[in-house]
């Protein structure tokens, strides 16, 4: 009891007194996930299942709500990494749930209630705890508590409110969680949202004695933290099964060197994705100038590496990379300059398909479809996005990117 009115204090002092970025919005949400945080200190044989993504957001948010746990004295925690997108769907996933009391989603896009429905049917399960930043439709539901980045806090650009940084500020509530606050960083650079949290990132930086210089975005990537972000998403990228395998070295990592020397499988993929990003525009097919469309032959998954990349480095370009796996392709798009929503072009373009699913943020995308669709497919994403519709007013830009600090 003792305990959980330490945390109870600490928890209305950081309401009331909050020095978070964006004013809060659904106070009865956060007050939700207090309760839930109770109701597991006063029961701890709770089983806890911490399902995350696969990419550096998934991972870090996922450990960061481990270790949160784990501070609170809590032993039954399992981790589990999803892939696509009818999680619910799959039943060997539901039929792996079947013993969980309160299940922790984090950067898992589940955007309607139908999604959870294999979940939710499982009459032993307390709570869905939804942390995430993707787009939402309906996810009303007595058992769910969502915790988004725009329906929780008064956020106008939640895709750069990565979830990383969302489970940061949540855990944060309960108890200070800045000893993994390198893990936060390494989420923001992975899900490109650093240009909302330069002041934080700066703060960590320079905690950490790293230097970073300003207006330079390449200088991140150069930075420790950007090499340890680029492990984590090569690594579960091109070894899915080793996925698990990266949760835990950062889990088990003290710091940035630590976990950098428990990766040396990813090292091999580095190499591929330089060389890809080096002979990016002599392999591509450019349209009009303005979109640039690779093919990737490489063994390794690594298209959202390749499109981040050549993105960040050509932002004023929309950079579209496939890749045939079997019958298969799956599609990376991005536009970094937030003139043109592409993940609402692709989401358009998916729905006149019937093999085709998609869509994502205004800067990223992502998609897939029978490959025998798939020329037909990306003439639609070309046409969606060269449309006028989904382009972006400078006032549209400006209140996204207002209180943005650049790096």
């Amino acid at each position: 009891m003792e305990k959980f009115e330490k945390i109870k204090n600490r928890f209305e002092k950081e309401i009331k007194n909050s020095s978070l970025k964006y004013k809060i919005i659904d106070e009865n949400s956060l007050k939700d996930f207090l309760n839930i945080i109770e109701h597991l200190i006063n029961n701890p044989q709770s089983n806890i299942m911490l399902l995350h993504d696969k990419d550096a957001d998934g991972i870090t948010s996922g450990n960061i709500f481990y270790y949160m746990l784990k501070q609170l004295g809590l032993e039954r925690i399992k981790h589990l990494h999803l892939k696509g997108i009818s999680y619910s769907n799959e039943r060997e996933i539901t039929k792996k749930l079947i013993n969980t009391d309160v299940i922790f989603s984090l950067d898992l896009p589940f955007s309607n209630i139908e999604q959870l429905d294999g979940i939710l049917s499982n009459q032993r399960l307390k709570k869905i705890v939804i942390i995430d930043h993707h787009p939402t439709d309906n996810l009303k539901h007595p058992n769910v508590i969502l915790l988004k980045s725009n329906t929780v806090f008064a956020c106008d650009n939640p895709a750069r409110y990565c979830t990383a940084k969302l489970a940061y500020d949540l855990a944060n509530l309960i108890m200070d969680v800045s000893e993994k606050d390198w893990y936060a960083i390494i989420g923001i650079i992975g899900d490109v949202a650093y240009p909302m949290w330069g002041d934080f990132i700066f703060n960590i930086f320079k905690k950490y004695n790293i230097e970073l210089s300003e207006n330079n975005n390449k200088c991140l990537y150069d930075s420790k933290f950007g090499l340890a972000t680029e492990l984590v998403s090569c690594g579960n990228a091109f070894y899915p099964d080793r996925v698990k395998d990266i949760f835990n070295a950062l889990k088990n990592s003290n710091n940035l060197d630590e976990f950098e020397k428990k990766l040396p499988f990813c090292r091999e993929v580095l190499d591929e994705i330089n060389n890809c990003v080096k002979n990016f525009f002599n392999n591509s097919v450019a349209y009009d100038d303005n979109i640039f469309f690779y093919e990737l032959k490489s063994s390794y998954h690594i298209l959202s590496q390749i499109s981040t990349i050549m993105s960040i480095n050509n932002m004023d370009k929309t950079i579209i990379v496939v890749k045939h796996v079997n019958n298969n392709t799956t599609f990376s798009v991005r536009r970094s300059d937030y003139t043109i929503n592409v993940g609402s072009a692709v989401n358009f373009a998916a729905s006149k398909i019937k093999s085709a699913s998609g869509g994502g943020h205004i800067p990223a995308a992502g998609a897939k479809c029978d490959k025998k669709d798939y020329e037909t497919f990306l003439d639609l994403i070309i046409h969606e996005i060269n449309s006028n519709k989904y382009k972006l007013s400078e006032m549209d830009r400006n209140k996204l990117n207002e209180n943005n600090i650049k790096i």
